[in-house]
């Protein structure tokens, strides 16, 4: 299956492509919801991959959805592709200037959890319940963000909130403030991308490229985040390239070099065949991988 129909498959409540020619960006949930974008936001912008053709750069600007304030949670997934070397700034939230909500945030929060580059997700407001990954991903390579809520009944903990980041289940921070609220829980405000309506001096996202975002009234299984990853057509890391495994669609000799020189071997989140396919405009098909390749020195 296709990313895109990975993506519908499970239902999301509204699906942000964020490939629009303009920064009207549409729904593809088949839902209907209104975006309103404000600030600066430039649309069109260089995608990921062959399944993730165009992207959304985040220089300040705010997408706002029109639902989210009149919606009780007891399960919710929060996915977007990133891609920045700035560490800060919030992909999704759900709280006002006042009340509480549930916020997906790059970097530092404003209860002063997490750093630079780590993932923070959690309740969020005068009460905080939430976890941040010890790793960091503002690396300026490419990354699946997934963020998972659930809870049957009774007072929401950290335990309730898991983070994916290229399909792998992260290892988390748990941070527990002021008390709790019970599920179903309902946000104080409308969802929210790119900003912190509280005013968070790191709320703000710059620098930041986003892609292909989805809420899900559902809390996804690894399973089914995997299947979305794996569909996305970035290989996974540790996967292994040889000689048989690249064909290479290019009449640039240099580039050929280029490939053979640095690309092949075990590929690690880096992407390096990745990157340089996007600066160059070169389209790489990679295929299950042969056996594993062991030295260097390979000629296409």
């Amino acid at each position: 299956m296709s990313y895109v129909s990975e993506v519908l498959a499970d239902n999301p409540s509204v699906f942000l492509k964020l490939d629009d020619a303009t920064t009207t960006f549409a729904d593809s949930s088949g839902n209907g919801h209104i975006q309103t974008s404000s600030g600066t936001l430039t649309a069109n912008q260089a995608g990921f991959t062959s399944e993730i053709v165009a992207s959304a750069l985040f220089g300040g600007g705010k997408v706002a959805e029109d639902f989210g304030s009149a919606t009780a949670y007891t399960n919710l997934t929060l996915e977007v592709w990133y891609k920045s070397t700035n560490g800060n700034g919030v992909l999704w939230t759900s709280r006002g200037v006042a009340g509480n909500g549930l916020t997906l945030f790059i970097g530092a929060t404003g209860a002063g959890f997490g750093s630079a580059g780590q993932v923070s997700w959690g309740l969020d407001g005068a009460l905080y319940q939430g976890v941040n990954t010890n790793a960091t991903f503002n690396d300026g390579q490419i990354h699946h963000i997934v963020a998972v809520f659930s809870r049957a009944s009774g007072a929401i903990s950290p335990s309730d909130f898991t983070i994916y980041v290229d399909g792998a289940l992260q290892t988390v921070t748990q941070h527990s403030i002021n008390g709790s609220v019970n599920v179903p829980f309902t946000p104080s405000a409308n969802w929210l991308m790119g900003q912190h309506p509280a005013g968070w001096a790191n709320g703000t996202l710059t620098s930041t490229n986003l892609a292909m975002a989805a809420l899900y009234p559902a809390a996804l299984t690894g399973q089914r985040i995997n299947a979305h990853f794996s569909a996305s057509a970035i290989p996974p890391a540790g996967s292994v390239l040889s000689r048989d495994s690249v064909v290479v669609l290019a009449s640039d000799s240099t580039m050929n070099r280029t490939l053979a020189r640095d690309s092949v071997g075990v590929l690690s989140n880096d992407l390096v065949i990745t990157r340089t396919l996007s600066r160059m405009s070169v389209q790489v098909l990679v295929r299950v991988p042969p056996p594993r390749f062991e030295g260097w020195g390979v000629t296409f």
